[in-house]
Order: C-alpha cells, then structure tokens, then sequence
C-alpha cells in the first residue's frame, strides 16, 4: 500500500510539472511585452524597462521559471496577502 501510494504521488509530482512548463512555454509565445502591454504602447521606454526589471523579465529563461514556479505554483492568498506556501506552512505546523 505505501509503494502504491508513494507511486501515485510520483507520477502526480511530474504530472504537475509537465503541465505547469506546458503553462509558461504557452504564455512565453504569446506575442507582445508583458510589461508594454501592462503600460501601453505610448509609455516610455524606460518605464517599460522599470517594469519588465521588477516583473523579472529581463533575467534568463530559466530564472523567469524558476521565479515563476515559486510564485505562482502556489500563488497568494487573498485573506492573509502572504504566499500561499507560507499559509498552508502554519496550518500544518499546527497538526505536528
């Protein structure tokens, strides 16, 4: 029973994970910058680049999914405003 389920938690991990990279590549082909679209196409270039800078997007792919993936796997919650993570963390502790 503990193979079956260290088994299924496994393949549930990787399942995750393929559909999360599946997620950012989508979102990466996209077209458009993210931080133009979020200021207009009339903003100044060097708002853009403030905004692209504090967004990440001005570090290596592999960063951007690195940060990507640690923010938004588990996301924020919305009653506390702190990482989802952080939350679940507390909840838990309390039951060991």
């Amino acid at each position: 029973m503990h193979i079956y389920i260290l088994r299924r938690s496994i393949t549930a991990l990787i399942t995750v994970l393929i559909v999360a990279t599946l997620i950012f590549i989508i979102l990466r082909l996209i077209p458009g910058d993210p931080a133009q679209l979020i200021l207009g196409l009339e903003a100044p270039q060097e708002r853009v680049q403030e905004i692209r800078k504090l967004l990440g997007l001005d570090q290596p792919i592999y960063l951007q999914y690195l940060g990507w993936l640690k923010i938004c796997a588990l996301g924020i919650s919305e009653h506390l405003s702190d990482p989802a993570n952080v939350c679940l963390f507390y909840c838990f502790s309390a039951f060991m």
